[in-house]
């Protein structure tokens, strides 16, 4: 029988993402200041994604994919929504589609409807308002 690592309650996984974000901060703060409220942003998303860890107990899977969505929105502040990926799809729109996908993978765990045509509903509505949201 294997082992299998919870990463949100890894004692090493919070230590890195502090360190990363401080690092981030000396970076916004010194070379580039237009970031900061999309760094303070970043750190409301990564103190949400720790209570919900904590509350929802989250699989590792969604914890990545939560803990991936949150850093690549910060990297597109920081400069890379101007690079494409694979040379075909822009960076801009990956991350939509990692930060949906994520999101909605998340909630459909931690959804408690019983009936399958609510849970998906439910989910699909959520990850719209969330998206509408964070572009205003």
């Amino acid at each position: 029988m294997h082992e299998t690592i919870n990463y949100g309650s890894s004692r090493y996984v919070y230590p890195v993402i502090l360190l990363s974000a401080m690092l981030f901060l000396f970076y916004a703060i010194l070379f580039k200041p237009s970031i900061l409220a999309d760094f303070f942003v970043s750190i409301v998303f990564f103190v949400l994604l720790y209570y919900c860890n904590r509350k929802y107990n989250l699989s590792s899977v969604a914890f990545l994919l939560l803990l991936a969505a949150i850093t690549s929105y910060l990297l597109g502040a920081a400069g890379l929504y101007s690079y494409f990926a694979l040379g075909i799809i822009g960076y801009d729109k990956v991350i939509h589609f990692i930060s949906s996908f994520a999101v909605a993978y998340a909630l459909l765990q931690i959804s408690t409807e019983k009936q399958i045509f609510l849970r998906y509903s439910f989910v699909i509505f959520k990850v719209l308002g969330l998206g509408a949201l964070t572009e205003i």
